[in-house]
C-alpha cells in the first residue's frame, strides 16, 4: 500500500545510505526482527486495554448484558482484532481514540459539571491524538462539535479551549520528537500529510473508490456481523427508550464517514475509530432481544440466530486469520531470495546456482545486482535499503520488491538480463 508523500514520520531520508551496493543483497539487521515481536505485543495489549476499558463504561452505561453483547461482536470480529498490533498509525491513535469515545458514554448519577468535563475530555484527547498520529480525526471532531452545540452540553468557549488545550499538547509532544528524529526543525508530519492529500489534492495518486464505497463495502466487513447493521441497529432505533442513547452513538460517526467519503482515496483503517460505538449501538439491540426472547416466538428465534450469527462469526474470522497468515508472510520473498542467493557468493558461483534454481523449478531466479542508484524523484516507500512498488518503475533491467510492505514478491523489470 503506498504511503502518503506528505508523511515524513513513515519514510525514511533520501540519502546515498540506502543504496544496495553492486553484486549485494539487502538482509534486515537480526535486531530489527527481535525488536518487532515486543513492539506489537505492546501495542496489541495497549489496543486491547483501551477496548476493555470502553467495554467497562457501555458497562456502567447500559448494563452488564449489552457490555457482554459488544464483547461478543468485537471479539469475533476480524479486521480490529488482527490489526490491533500493527504498527499504522491508525492504530497508534485506535487506542486514544477509543478512550475519548468511552468519556461520550452516559454515566450512572452524574453531575453536570461530570458530564461537561467528559466532553471537555473527549475533545481534548481526539484533538491531541489527530495533531500527533491522524490528522483525519479533524473530521471526526466537526459532527462531534456540532452536537455538543446543538444539544448545549457545552459551549462555543468550552470547546474553543478544550481544542486549544489538545491542539497545544499534541504540537508539544510531535514536533520536538519527529524534529530530532529527522533532523528538521520545525517538522510536523501529520500536517505535512495533511497538506499533500488535502490541500494539494493529491489523495487520489494513491488510488480512488466511488462515494460510497465506505458505507457500502468498508462499514459491513468492519462490522463483520451483518446483524449488527441489518437487525440490531435498525431495531435499537425504533424502541422510545434506546432511541436518544443510539442516536448518540451513530448519528455523529456516521456524518464522519460521509464526510470522509467526499474525499476520493479511501481505505477501511481510515474509518476503523466508528467501530466501537456502531457496535455499542447493535449491543442495545441484541440485549433488547435477549432480555425478552421467553415473551414471545419471534424473539426466541431472533435470539437463537443471534447466536447462531456470534458463532458463525467467530468462524469465519478464525478462517480468515488462517488465510490471512499465509497472505501476509513479512519478508518471505526476501528471506527466500537470501537463502538462494547468499551475499559472500562469487558471480559464478552465483550464475551456476541461479541455473540450477532455474532449471529445477523452471523459472526464473530473482536477482538484485543491478538495482542501481535510488531515484530520488521517484519517491517511493523504502524497506530497508531495498524499493518497494509504489510509486515509479524501477529502469529497465532492474530488479524491485513488489507487495506493498508485506512480503510480497520480487520481480525483473522488462529488458535486459543482470549482467
Amino acid at each position: 500500500m503506498a504511503l502518503h508523500q506528505g508523511n515524513q514520520r513513515r519514510r525514511k531520508p533520501t540519502d546515498d545510505r540506502y543504496d544496495v551496493p553492486e553484486g549485494h543483497l539487502c538482509r534486515f539487521p537480526p535486531r530489527d526482527a527481535d525488536l518487532k515481536s515486543p513492539v506489537r505485543a505492546v501495542l496489541g495489549f495497549w489496543n486491547a486495554a483501551c477496548l476493555l476499558y470502553y467495554r467497562n463504561g457501555v458497562a456502567q452505561a447500559f448494563g452488564a448484558n449489552t457490555a457482554n453483547w459488544f464483547v461478543l461482536f468485537q471479539a469475533s470480529g476480524f479486521h480490529i482484532m488482527y490489526y490491533a498490533s500493527r504498527s499504522l498509525p491508525n492504530f497508534f491513535a485506535f487506542g486514544l481514540v477509543t478512550i475519548a469515545f468511552g468519556k461520550l458514554l452516559p454515566t450512572l448519577r452524574s453531575s453536570s459539571a461530570s458530564h461537561t468535563t467528559r466532553r471537555k475530555t473527549f475533545l481534548t484527547l481526539l484533538t491531541t491524538t489527530g495533531v500527533i498520529f491522524r490528522s483525519e480525526l479533524a473530521l471526526l471532531l466537526i459532527p462531534r462539535t456540532l452536537h455538543f452545540l446543538l444539544r448545549r452540553e457545552l459551549s462555543l468557549s468550552q470547546i474553543i479551549s478544550s481544542g486549544i488545550l489538545g491542539f497545544l499538547i499534541g504540537i508539544s509532544i510531535t514536533v520536538p520528537i519527529d524534529s530530532l528524529l529527522w533532523q528538521r526543525f520545525p517538522l510536523w508530519p501529520e500536517f505535512s500529510a495533511f497538506s499533500y492529500n488535502v490541500l494539494h489534492s493529491q489523495s487520489s495518486n494513491w488510488g480512488t473508490s466511488p462515494w460510497h464505497f465506505y458505507l457500502t463495502s468498508a462499514l459491513p466487513r468492519l462490522l463483520f456481523n451483518p446483524l449488527t447493521y441489518i437487525l440490531c441497529i435498525p431495531l435499537s432505533f425504533t424502541q422510545p427508550a434506546l432511541r436518544c442513547a443510539v442516536a448518540d452513538l451513530v448519528v455523529p460517526n456516521l456524518a464522519f464517514v460521509l464526510l470522509y467519503s467526499l474525499q476520493p482515496h479511501k481505505e477501511w483503517r481510515f474509518i476503523i475509530y466508528v467501530i466501537p460505538p456502531l457496535l455499542t449501538a447493535a449491543a442495545l439491540g441484541a440485549n433488547w432481544i435477549w432480555i425478552r426472547r421467553a415473551k414471545t416466538l419471534t424473539n426466541r428465534l431472533l435470539a437463537l440466530v443471534l447466536i447462531v450469527s456470534v458463532a458463525g462469526s467467530f468462524a469465519a474470522s478464525t478462517l480468515m486469520l488462517a488465510v490471512s497468515r499465509l497472505n501476509y508472510p513479512g519478508a518471505d520473498a526476501l528471506h527466500r531470495l537470501h537463502a538462494l542467493a547468499p551475499t559472500h557468493h562469487a558471480p559464478g558461483a552465483m550464475q551456476q546456482q541461479q541455473q540450477q534454481q532455474q532449471q529445477r523449478h523452471n523459472k526464473p531466479l530473482l536477482h538484485l545486482r543491478q538495482i542501481g542508484k535510488r531515484d530520488s524523484a521517484a519517491g517511493p516507500p523504502l524497506l530497508g535499503p531495498l524499493r518497494l512498488g509504489a510509486g515509479r518503475a524501477p529502469r529497465e533491467g532492474h530488479w524491485a520488491v513488489g507487495g506493498g510492505g508485506y512480503g510480497g514478491l520480487v520481480r525483473r523489470v522488462a529488458g535486459r538480463e543482470p549482467e
